[in-house]
């Protein structure tokens, strides 16, 4: 059994040999509810940056070193960093979570490429995802949390047999709460709007589940120009939407001017919340009820 404490990566101190690290703080708190309090839990990306901008300093790096195992979402340019700045068994320590998902195409901007990545739960050190130009925010959807939740128990569970049951356990819960979160709202999405606004297209495979448009103001990385805010007028008018949703990343007097243009409100989400059922729970309701701004 591993016996630790929760931490997070920071410029200190050096990574335990029996310490977990996760690249981003959806993935502590599943991991965290898997493992119980039996290991520490450390986040790589630091607090405030974007995983789609973060790159890794050599010393952060050379502090993964001693960790047992590093759970990555799989579709972040950082996370391959990782593999190339670690070298020899890599691909090993760093555990692919995006198995098994269905992949959805972005227009974040940036190039997914996470090649290296491999998931060892299948022992197949052959085994790699290729992953070009997709959306990265895997994340954001229900069914592919409970993807996640399977990828990080039996991987878990191929590194500490002793521990298996409980994990087993413990994810089972896991997606039950899952389960029941999602349940509660699955039958008034028929009636919801059709479509939502938001600035950075983080909401994609959420959008694709149950069958809504994302309409994003970002697009390939940049603001939108005069003419595609002209276009995004009409959309807000022929959808009724009232409501922008937007990433704390995303300063208010970027936002702001956008949304005053299209005379909507704006509602704050936190798709990098550590408690990302929750979040994913709170966004819905936000799109069913159409948000009350802020």
């Amino acid at each position: 059994m591993v016996f630790c404490t929760y931490g997070c990566v920071g410029d200190g101190n050096r990574i335990s040999s029996n310490e977990i690290v996760v690249t981003i703080p959806p993935l502590q708190g599943l991991v965290k509810e898997i493992v119980g309090g039996d290991c520490n839990v450390s986040i790589l990306l630091p607090e405030g940056s974007s995983p789609e901008t973060y790159s890794p300093t050599p010393s952060q790096i050379a502090k993964l070193e001693d960790s047992p195992i590093i759970f990555a979402v799989g579709t972040m340019e950082f996370e391959q960093r990782i593999i190339d700045r670690l070298g020899k068994g890599a691909d090993y320590k760093v555990i692919d979570l995006s198995s098994g998902v269905r992949f959805i195409e972005g227009n974040c901007g940036h190039t997914h490429n996470s090649e290296h990545l491999t998931n060892v739960c299948e022992h197949n050190s052959d085994h790699h995802a290729h992953h070009h130009h997709i959306d990265p925010h895997i994340w954001m959807s229900f069914a592919n949390v409970e993807l996640i939740i399977n990828n990080i128990t039996n991987a878990l569970t191929s590194r500490f047999p002793d521990n298996s049951d409980e994990y087993a356990h413990r994810a089972d819960s896991l997606i039950n709460k899952v389960r029941t979160v999602e349940s509660g709202f699955k039958n008034k999405l028929s009636q919801a709007p059709d479509a939502f606004l938001i600035y950075h297209p983080a909401l994609g495979y959420l959008a694709n589940d149950y069958g809504l448009e994302q309409i994003s103001l970002e697009n390939e990385g940049k603001s939108p120009t005069a003419g595609t805010l002209a276009e995004i007028v009409e959309q807000v008018k022929t959808h009724n939407i009232k409501v922008l949703l937007y990433q704390q990343e995303y300063p208010l007097d970027v936002v702001k001017p956008i949304a005053d243009i299209l005379g909507v409100n704006l509602v704050k989400i936190n798709p990098l919340n550590t408690n990302i059922i929750s979040e994913l729970e709170r966004v819905v309701n936000i799109i069913l009820q159409d948000g009350d701004g802020e």
